[in-house]
């Protein structure tokens, strides 16, 4: 007998590291899901095992996903961010907590 339920067909997502900074120290430190930065060249979403990736940043919403389900939005007015592996760490000039 076959299991049709499509939930069972999705993976969960591997965790990974994430910190954002600013020149005044550091925000947030958590393990996450994925995260969703406002890239110079459009919108884009890491995961856990991102290729290896150095990008700027402009400013916008940096939306992120903790292993708990919480959902956190950060509003940055630009910076860099850097993946590799299981981190990503981003490097912002400004960031304000709206969720």
């Amino acid at each position: 007998m076959s299991n049709n339920n499509p939930d069972n067909n999705i993976e969960q997502a591997k965790p990974f590291y994430f910190k954002l900074t600013t020149p005044m120290g550091k925000l947030e430190e958590c393990a996450i899901t994925v995260a969703t930065l406002p890239g110079t060249s459009g919108e884009l979403s890491v995961m856990h095992g991102h290729v290896g990736l150095v990008t700027l940043l402009k400013a916008g919403d940096v939306k992120f996903t903790k292993i708990s389900g919480e959902e956190r939005l950060y509003n940055i007015s630009g910076g860099i961010a850097h993946a590799e592996g299981d981190k990503l760490t981003l490097l912002v000039d400004n960031a304000t907590c709206r969720a």
